[in-house]
Protein backbone atom coordinates (compact mmCIF):
# COMPACT_ATOMS: atom_id res chain seq x y z
CA UNK A 1 0.00 0.00 0.00
CA UNK A 2 1.40 3.38 -0.91
CA UNK A 3 2.07 6.05 1.67
CA UNK A 4 -0.59 8.41 0.29
CA UNK A 5 -3.35 5.79 0.33
CA UNK A 6 -2.49 4.80 3.90
CA UNK A 7 -2.51 8.44 5.04
CA UNK A 8 -5.93 9.00 3.44
CA UNK A 9 -7.30 5.93 5.23
CA UNK A 10 -5.90 7.10 8.57
CA UNK A 11 -7.32 10.61 8.04
CA UNK A 12 -10.73 9.16 7.12
CA UNK A 13 -10.77 6.99 10.25
CA UNK A 14 -9.65 9.92 12.42
CA UNK A 15 -12.56 11.96 11.07
CA UNK A 16 -14.94 9.34 12.46
CA UNK A 17 -13.46 9.60 15.97
CA UNK A 18 -10.61 7.11 15.93
CA UNK A 19 -7.28 8.04 17.52
CA UNK A 20 -4.26 8.11 15.23
CA UNK A 21 -2.82 4.86 16.71
CA UNK A 22 -6.16 3.03 16.38
CA UNK A 23 -6.63 4.40 12.89
CA UNK A 24 -3.14 3.22 11.89
CA UNK A 25 -3.87 -0.27 13.26
CA UNK A 26 -7.19 -0.44 11.41
CA UNK A 27 -5.73 0.88 8.16
CA UNK A 28 -3.19 -1.94 7.84
CA UNK A 29 -5.72 -4.62 8.79
CA UNK A 30 -4.44 -5.43 12.27
CA UNK A 31 -6.91 -6.12 15.02
CA UNK A 32 -6.78 -7.28 18.62
CA UNK A 33 -9.58 -9.78 18.02
CA UNK A 34 -8.77 -13.15 16.48
CA UNK A 35 -10.45 -13.80 13.17
CA UNK A 36 -13.19 -16.33 12.46
CA UNK A 37 -10.58 -18.84 11.30
CA UNK A 38 -9.03 -18.90 14.77
CA UNK A 39 -12.41 -19.58 16.39
CA UNK A 40 -13.06 -22.36 13.88
CA UNK A 41 -9.67 -23.97 14.58
CA UNK A 42 -10.20 -23.78 18.34
CA UNK A 43 -13.67 -25.34 18.00
CA UNK A 44 -12.25 -28.08 15.78
CA UNK A 45 -9.50 -28.89 18.27
CA UNK A 46 -11.95 -28.95 21.19
CA UNK A 47 -14.44 -31.22 19.40
CA UNK A 48 -11.66 -33.54 18.21
CA UNK A 49 -10.18 -33.73 21.69
CA UNK A 50 -13.55 -34.48 23.25
CA UNK A 51 -14.24 -37.18 20.67
CA UNK A 52 -10.89 -38.86 21.24
CA UNK A 53 -11.32 -38.69 25.02
CA UNK A 54 -14.83 -40.21 24.76
CA UNK A 55 -13.54 -42.95 22.47
CA UNK A 56 -10.71 -43.88 24.87
CA UNK A 57 -13.03 -43.74 27.88
CA UNK A 58 -15.58 -46.00 26.17
CA UNK A 59 -12.91 -48.48 25.04
CA UNK A 60 -11.54 -48.73 28.58
CA UNK A 61 -14.98 -48.99 30.17
CA UNK A 62 -16.13 -51.76 27.84
CA UNK A 63 -12.74 -53.52 27.83
CA UNK A 64 -12.38 -53.29 24.04
CA UNK A 65 -8.83 -54.52 23.50
CA UNK A 66 -9.41 -56.53 20.33
CA UNK A 67 -7.61 -55.15 17.29
CA UNK A 68 -9.22 -55.24 13.84
CA UNK A 69 -7.98 -57.95 11.50
CA UNK A 70 -6.76 -57.37 7.95
CA UNK A 71 -10.17 -58.48 6.64
CA UNK A 72 -11.92 -55.89 8.84
CA UNK A 73 -9.67 -53.14 7.51
CA UNK A 74 -10.19 -54.31 3.91
CA UNK A 75 -13.99 -54.31 4.37
CA UNK A 76 -13.81 -50.78 5.79
CA UNK A 77 -11.61 -49.57 2.94
CA UNK A 78 -13.80 -51.04 0.19
CA UNK A 79 -17.08 -49.88 1.70
CA UNK A 80 -15.78 -46.37 2.41
CA UNK A 81 -14.50 -46.15 -1.17
CA UNK A 82 -17.87 -47.26 -2.55
CA UNK A 83 -19.62 -44.82 -0.21
CA UNK A 84 -17.45 -42.02 -1.59
CA UNK A 85 -18.63 -42.94 -5.08
CA UNK A 86 -22.23 -42.59 -3.88
CA UNK A 87 -23.10 -46.29 -3.82
CA UNK A 88 -23.69 -46.47 -0.08
CA UNK A 89 -22.05 -48.78 2.40
CA UNK A 90 -24.69 -50.35 4.66
CA UNK A 91 -25.62 -53.22 2.33
CA UNK A 92 -21.98 -54.08 1.55
CA UNK A 93 -20.90 -54.00 5.19
CA UNK A 94 -23.86 -56.11 6.29
CA UNK A 95 -23.34 -58.68 3.49
CA UNK A 96 -19.60 -58.98 4.13
CA UNK A 97 -20.09 -59.27 7.89
CA UNK A 98 -22.73 -61.98 7.42
CA UNK A 99 -20.47 -63.92 5.02
CA UNK A 100 -17.67 -63.86 7.58
CA UNK A 101 -19.97 -64.60 10.52
CA UNK A 102 -18.49 -61.76 12.47
CA UNK A 103 -19.90 -59.94 14.40
CA UNK A 104 -22.93 -61.83 15.60
CA UNK A 105 -26.16 -60.99 13.74
CA UNK A 106 -27.63 -59.54 16.94
CA UNK A 107 -24.92 -56.87 17.02
CA UNK A 108 -25.57 -55.63 13.45
CA UNK A 109 -28.19 -52.85 13.59
CA UNK A 110 -31.23 -53.31 11.37
CA UNK A 111 -32.13 -50.80 8.71
CA UNK A 112 -35.83 -50.56 9.52
CA UNK A 113 -36.94 -47.40 11.25
CA UNK A 114 -40.17 -48.76 12.68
Amino acid sequence: MTEGVQCRKINALQATGWSRADAADRSVGRSDMPGPKAFLYVALVLVSGASIAAWIWTAKRRHLHERPTFADVAIGFVTNFLDTLGIGSYAQITALFKLRGRPADELIPDSQCG
